[in-house]
């Protein structure tokens, strides 16, 4: 049976191998194992990269971002360790990025039950470690991981990196990659090297990574609901502003009512036509004009004067 090695288990273990190896040849080799280290881890780092998710393209990019900040003010600020050349290898913030993937690769195969058995086995020791005085920073890094257990929404997940933290942490002091210090400045506390709950960082590392996340995603599925609002507002004018314009002439099926107002029209226009015609009468069309036989130019003056007065007699009898 084919195995897929790009599954979750294989490539965490891919990953494991490589942190191991190149800090066994950061330690090893002085003077060109760091080089060989950052390019490896690099490479590798952007490999996954480009053929990751969305998603975790993001989550990785950004623990590479938070883990650079939190060295730089860990180890070159205040001092909490030191790495062998003093600087901050360049292997490191994408190290973390990697062990990040292997911590979610694992967590999904952690029950909840199992995820809290990692806090309360651990309780005992960072206790005993406190009253003796040889870790005292162990109890505040402890009380971290309980914050993050209790309130984050990760809790599979940080208890896995909570484990891996600490066999790395006993790994690369082992090898001498970086030493704690046994006094945390500032502070007057005193720890181990490594811490045994060193892990806790791991922890508010990965609880930044996931809150990161989140509210990218919040902001991405604003963004989508503010532009099909908008689509919707668009869609919505167009469409009143459709069923607003006029209908051509000669288009589409006549509007409901039309018949009724034009034979309204029609009777108006009849109706006018009859008043004006009863205001301003054509000429003839009165009674009083009705048409006399014209008296001819040759009768005598009395004729004349006898057809005028039958006439003023007529027009006087008119209502």
């Amino acid at each position: 049976m084919r195995r897929n090695l790009n599954a979750p288990p294989f490539r965490a273990a891919g990953i494991i191998c490589v942190v191991a190896a190149g800090l066994l040849l950061d330690q090893k080799l002085p003077f060109g194992g760091q080089i060989i280290t950052n390019i490896a881890v690099w490479l590798i780092f952007i490999c996954i990269l480009r053929h990751a998710s969305r998603q975790e393209q993001v989550s990785l990019v950004a623990c590479v971002f938070y883990a650079t900040i939190g060295e730089i003010f860990l180890s070159l600020t205040w001092g909490l360790y030191e790495y062998r050349l003093g600087n901050i290898p360049l292997f490191v913030p994408p190290g973390h990025a990697l062990l990040f993937m292997v911590g979610t690769a694992l967590a999904p195969r952690l029950s909840d039950r199992l995820a809290w058995s990692v806090p309360l086995l651990a309780a005992p020791f960072v206790v005993l470690l406190s009253v003796t005085g040889s870790d005292t920073l162990g109890a505040p890094l402890f009380a971290l991981l309980l914050l993050c257990m209790v309130f984050g929404p990760a809790k599979k997940l940080y208890a896995t990196m909570f484990l891996l933290a600490l066999a790395m942490e006993i790994y690369g002091t082992w090898l001498g990659n970086w030493t704690w210090s046994p006094h945390v400045p500032s502070l007057g506390l005193t720890t181990l090297n490594p811490p045994l709950a060193a892990g806790a960082f791991y922890c508010v590392l990965d609880l930044l990574v996931t809150a990161t996340n989140a509210a990218l995603e919040r902001r991405r599925a604003t963004a989508a609901a503010e532009v099909a609002n908008v689509g919707n507002y668009g869609i919505g004018r167009q469409s009143g502003f459709a069923r607003r314009s006029p209908r051509p002439t000669g288009e589409g099926a006549p509007e409901r009512g039309a018949g009724t107002r034009l034979r309204d029209a029609t009777v108006k226009a009849h109706n006018r036509t009859r008043i004006s015609g009863a205001l301003h009468p054509a000429a003839g069309s009165h009674p009083s004009a009705s048409r006399r036989n014209p008296v001819p130019p040759s009768a005598g003056a009395e004729v004349r004067d006898r057809a005028m007065s039958r006439s003023y007699v007529k027009l006087d009898g008119q209502p």
